[in-house]
């Protein structure tokens, strides 16, 4: 595949102003407004749709992620569960109003590399696949399409890490370079991506859905590769024949290059960080989870795919699995205008932010913890993890709401109380800009009786690797709407819970 294939921006992407330099994508021209359900939603109340046939009023009737999963056999451990088990998210396409899933699942839970995506602008939102997975065997030959074991060099040894090139199917021809070539013809791969857990990194931007890397993607292994990825929907809605599987055939996916920078640490360091889009310029930023490296990826424009490598962040700072959103386009310290980072760290209550502006600068992170934090219940990924502990903390999903220049933070393991989110307040200057050194605070909203399912739970002795991560999201100005839809799927068996936010929800 040519480089200018992946550096061209997407036909029909439109800039737009909302309030300061937020960029967005070209909404649906037949569908931009917001439908009647979510006209008659009471405010600040969480309620549920796509829960399939029979379920509720008939624009909450929708197909569940279940009903739009094709029937087994599944290869892998647990089969579709661990579309949102294993450790995985989502993204949303605000202009299109779509929530996506995509190369969700884990490298010892679900191998189907296909995705999925629920319009939420239709009258009865549904979920649909949009992209096949690759089958198990070669229906032509009965080949085996997917590795079995761990990735090793010629001479049979186990590769070190960091490993450059992606997990991939054996869908197609043998590409010839090892997995250590610190310089891969990517255009010569003809193989579809494995599945990943995806936890809190790709976001949708420019028509793509973006991957800043490969994480966890070796049956076995949990291997991770430092390999840009994109799954290209804006071709796709054009050609839905690509959404079909092929042998040698890539369809909508593509191979941006790789973090040639990431030349040491184990893959743990870096491999299970934290993602988040900037909505103001249209890059993704992406933080390893105890490395002091860290990188931004252009999504727009002649500059998409290109990516900025920094290596002055914190080594002491645990973003396992962390939950993140970024502050877009604020004024800081009564003068510069930049966008903030925001970390949840795992096993703590301290919050890490990254000063985008001033990112390799040596002085761009800095570390907070809300004076009020240890008031409140929090779940197991807030507390220290102690030896022995079984399996891994689950991550919280949050997400920046704009109106209120406050974060919105949430995991529905908080039982019983899983109306409940929290918000996380910065702290504000009399001349309305951000004081990073100044006193955050936690709050906290119910919303509603009634809220989202447990995630995935536990039960029959199946580990969860649960959390919300980018399952929960909010698409702001909603159908033109002005209020945000804040959205959540806990499991791909149950409802898709929504939630309408009027601008002042939390002013």
């Amino acid at each position: 595949m040519r480089r200018r294939d992946f550096l061209t921006a997407s036909a029909g992407l439109t800039m737009s102003m909302l309030g300061r330099a937020t960029v967005v994508d070209a909404p649906a021209a037949a569908t931009v407004k917001a439908p009647l359900w979510f006209k008659a939603l009471a405010p600040m109340k969480w309620a549920p749709l796509a829960g399939g046939p029979g379920f509720g009023a008939s624009w909450q009737r929708g197909a569940r992620l279940a009903e739009a999963v094709p029937p087994p056999p599944y290869f892998g451990n647990y089969g579709p569960r661990f579309l949102t088990a294993g450790w995985n998210g989502a993204c949303v396409d605000a202009g299109h109003g779509e929530m996506i899933l995509a190369l969700n699942g884990g490298h010892s839970a679900r191998q189907e590399n296909d995705a999925y995506a629920i319009s939420l602008l239709a009258a009865t939102p549904a979920w649909r696949q949009i992209v096949e997975s690759t089958p198990l065997v070669d229906p032509s030959s009965g080949a085996a399409l997917l590795t079995r074991g761990r990735v090793v060099d010629p001479q049979g040894q186990k590769y070190s890490s960091p490993m450059l090139i992606p997990g991939w199917a054996l869908d197609g021809p043998d590409p010839g370079f090892a997995f250590d070539d610190r310089n891969p013809n990517l255009g010569r791969v003809r193989r579809r991506p494995r599945s990943l857990h995806t936890c809190s990194h790709y976001h949708y931007s420019g028509g793509k859905v973006w991957f800043p890397i490969m994480n966890a993607w070796d049956r076995g292994t949990g291997e991770t590769s430092l390999v840009k990825l994109a799954l290209d929907l804006q071709s796709l809605r054009h050609q839905p024949e690509l959404s079909r599987w092929r042998y040698g055939d890539l369809g909508p996916w593509q191979y941006i290059g790789p973090i040639r920078e990431q030349k040491g640490g184990g893959q743990d360091s870096f491999g299970f960080g934290v993602g988040a889009l900037d909505r103001s310029t249209g890059k993704l930023w992406y933080a390893g989870q105890k490395s002091q490296t860290y990188w931004s990826m252009e999504t727009l424009g002649s500059a998409a795919g290109q990516h900025a490598f920094f290596s002055d962040a914190p080594r002491e700072k645990d973003l396992s699995s962390s939950a993140g959103a970024i502050a877009n386009d604020i004024s800081v310290n009564g003068k510069k205008r930049t966008s903030l980072f925001v970390m949840m760290e795992q096993g703590s209550f301290r919050i890490w932010i990254l000063d985008t502006s001033r990112a390799g600068s040596g002085a761009a992170w800095s570390v907070t913890e809300p004076r009020n934090a240890g008031s409140f219940g929090w779940s197991r990924s807030l507390q220290k993890v102690v030896p022995g502990y079984p399996g891994h903390t689950a991550g919280y999903g949050m997400v920046y709401h704009a109106p209120g220049k406050c974060f919105l933070a949430y995991n529905c393991d908080q039982i019983p109380d899983r109306t409940t989110i929290r918000v996380l307040r910065m702290p504000i200057r009399g001349d309305g800009t951000v004081d990073i050194h100044g006193v955050w605070l936690w709050d906290e909203v119910a919303l509603g009786d009634d809220g989202p399912d447990q995630n995935n739970p536990t039960a029959r002795g199946i580990g969860g690797g649960g959390g919300s991560y980018t399952r929960f999201n909010c698409i702001d100005n909603f159908g033109e709407s002005g209020d945000s839809l804040l959205l959540h799927l806990s499991a791909y068996d149950r409802p898709t819970w929504v939630c309408r936010l009027p601008a002042n929800s939390f002013t």
